[in-house]
């Protein structure tokens, strides 16, 4: 009855239309039936512009106007010009879409003629047709492997044009620490977004576009060869079954787009967990931390599998439904076009059983492609969600790196933030500050002679090192004058922190970090003048049994240990020779002899040293002291008047 239904309305509506114009008609049902589909299944609301993520935004996106724009901004921040390889593959990909359609129309003919031959007991055409397909489907095979390839490169280009516009700006003004570590706007996961869901979202497009634009070259193309088939109401009658099977699935189709960013953020969770248990392992093995630490590992991933669980049953109604409807059901109505007008149609009263079969072939195998095509469409919906979730994630990640945060820190409109330079480094009044506002210390007014020692003291977190933050400029200066030479000069500043960093290459990169072997105008001179500060800072050129040379690559991080890491990080130091040199406890693994004669040679090589320690017999080896009383307030102790030349 709902086949024989169709029919009936299909033959009103052709009546009316002329053969000349069913391509015409034919893609205007489609629209017809992908708006009542969109109309169902997006209800609309009002749309804003895309300003700042919030968490509000993450919980409320879908694939609506929001996402176009977001989509749009990730293509012209990182794809800006149409004329690159991006662009070349997706046209030759396109290309080829299009020749993959006329070969699957071309094997159609092939096989309804090799059917009516074969019935017909004529041998000789039916060796020559053999003959044909077997030269024919080489190069179809071809194509079906360039669409792989294209896919695939497609995919491989645009994550390297985004990745590389992510480090560009994520390197650019020190983003990659303030992004993580500055503001209430913090970047989650950074290293996630920046190695998983950019390659996960450069698949997820190259896989959309792919998959969106054959079944639409397959539509149109498969839709007029049933028009000359089968006439008008071939393919009127399958388009108002695929809009009604469109209005079903927006019923019970999930919303891929949720699923797909929660996926996401339980991943990176489980992520960083192991992470932090890499970072803390000795900690935690000193402490005999393996119960809670596997509960806190198990419960993230419990949290994963849990969602995964949750999100197939989600998708299984919907896949169920939408595969009987797509595919079984529109089977069902495509025989019974197939059958009509052979049973009913003049036109075919004088149809042999050859020629009914050859018909039937091709016809079937042409509804058959259409069904597929319309499928194909029905289940990008679930990819487009997938896109839409990830291109939020990757969308906010470049959002967050072009458009740093602007911090409300406090001001004095009488003595506002200035850097002057200056050969001598000043403080006039200046007022260090948190970035979320929190007060350190006020009014600093020192002066720093060259060829100095100034040690920093005061109790845990009152706000030593963060005087040296600001003035290398990752947190903001908000109030007061800094006076000093260049500030982003190498020969300028350097800073030796407690972390014991060791840099990733030869035993040369780590000791001329952060130049590189290109930098160098003569390698041998500069490894010359390495072997000096290594007898300065007590470092042999062995590590074990195994005598190194400037090329020698290993993993230093794992085989020095933390004495040679400090040592290591003076020689960097005494190699650069600064103006300015700020030791942030790092010298809490080297002998107190040894740290003697580095922080006198830092001395007679003319370098201004700021030692962060809370070894108060340093003391003596030092000509100022700036001492923070923890509440805002500091002093500034002359230690010449008790200390002796060392």
């Amino acid at each position: 009855m709902a086949s024989t239904l169709l029919v009936e309305i299909a033959k009103k509506v052709s009546r009316n239309l002329d053969d000349d114009k069913v391509l015409g008609s034919s893609i205007g049902a489609l629209a017809v039936a992908w708006y009542l589909k969109s109309k169902f299944l997006t209800p609309k609301k009002p749309t804003r512009q895309p300003t700042e993520p919030t968490r509000k935004d993450k919980n409320d996106k879908k694939v609506d106007r929001r996402f176009w724009e977001r989509f749009v901004y990730i293509l012209n921040t990182c794809i800006p010009s149409p004329f690159c390889k991006v662009t070349l593959t997706a046209t030759c990909l396109t290309l080829t879409l299009v020749m993959r359609t006329w070969a699957s129309l071309l094997t159609s003919k092939m096989l309804g003629s090799f059917l009516q031959n074969f019935c017909s007991r004529k041998w000789p055409e039916v060796t020559r047709i053999i003959i044909f397909f077997t030269a024919i489907t080489i190069p179809i095979s071809g194509l079906n492997a360039l669409l792989k390839f294209f896919t695939s490169a497609l995919s491989t280009q645009i994550r390297e044009r985004i990745t590389k516009k992510v480090h560009e700006l994520y390197m650019k003004d020190m983003n990659y620490y303030r992004s993580n570590k500055v503001g209430e706007q913090k970047l989650n996961h950074a290293d996630q977004l920046i190695a998983e869901d950019i390659a996960k979202f450069s698949s997820q497009l190259s896989s959309v576009y792919s998959n969106l634009l054959k079944p639409l070259v397959d539509f149109v193309i498969f839709s007029y060869q049933m028009k000359k088939s089968l006439g008008n109401k071939g393919p009127l009658t399958m388009y108002f079954w695929f809009a009604f099977a469109a209005w079903i699935s927006s019923i019970v189709m999930p919303a891929y787009w949720r699923l797909q960013i929660k996926s996401q953020e339980l991943e990176g969770t489980f992520r960083a967990r192991h992470k932090r248990l890499i970072e803390s392992s000795e900690m935690i093995a000193f402490n005999g931390g393996e119960t809670p630490e596997k509960k806190i590992i198990d419960d993230a991933y419990r949290s994963i599998s849990s969602y995964s669980a949750y999100s197939n049953w989600k998708q299984l109604f919907s896949n169920i439904s939408m595969g009987y409807l797509n595919k079984y059901a529109a089977s069902s109505v495509g025989m019974t076009l197939v059958c009509l007008p052979i049973f009913l149609s003049k036109k075919y009263a004088d149809y042999d059983a050859s020629q009914i079969a050859s018909f039937y072939v091709q016809c079937t195998r042409i509804m058959g492609g259409q069904a597929e095509a319309v499928l194909a469409l029905f289940d990008l919906q679930k990819e487009i969600g997938q896109l839409a979730g990830l291109t939020i994630r990757v969308w906010e990640l470049i959002y967050r790196l072009a458009h740093p945060e602007v911090l409300n820190l406090p001001s004095e409109e009488d003595n506002p933030p200035l850097f002057i330079e200056s050969n001598t480094l000043t403080f006039k009044n200046v007022s260090i500050y948190k970035p979320d506002g929190t007060l350190l210390v006020k009014h600093l007014n020192f002066s720093v002679p060259k060829g100095t020692r100034v040690m920093i003291t005061g109790e845990n977190g009152c706000g030593k090192s963060s005087l040296f933050r600001v003035l290398r400029g990752l947190w903001p200066l908000c109030v007061g004058t800094i006076c000093s030479p260049d500030r982003q000069s190498l020969k300028t500043f350097y800073f030796l922190s407690q972390a014991n960093f060791v840099p990733i290459g030869s035993l040369r990169d780590i000791l001329i970090y952060p130049k590189v072997k290109s930098d160098l105008e003569d390698v041998e001179q500069t490894d010359e003048e390495l072997r000096e500060v290594l007898r300065w800072s007590q470092v042999e050129m062995k590590v074990g049994e195994t005598t190194l040379d400037f090329d020698t690559v290993m993993d230093w991080a794992a085989v020095l240990s933390p004495g040679v890491k400090q040592r290591m990080a003076f020689a960097r130091l005494l190699y650069h020779r600064p103006l300015y040199a700020v030791l942030d406890e790092c010298t809490n693994n080297i002998a107190p002899e040894v740290e003697i004669r580095l922080y006198n040679k830092c001395r007679e090589l003319g370098i201004t040293v700021f030692s962060i320690s809370h070894k108060m017999e340093l003391k003596k080896f030092h000509d100022f002291e700036l001492n923070y009383d923890g509440k805002g307030g500091f002093s500034w102790i002359d230690l010449q008047i008790n200390n002796h030349s060392t």
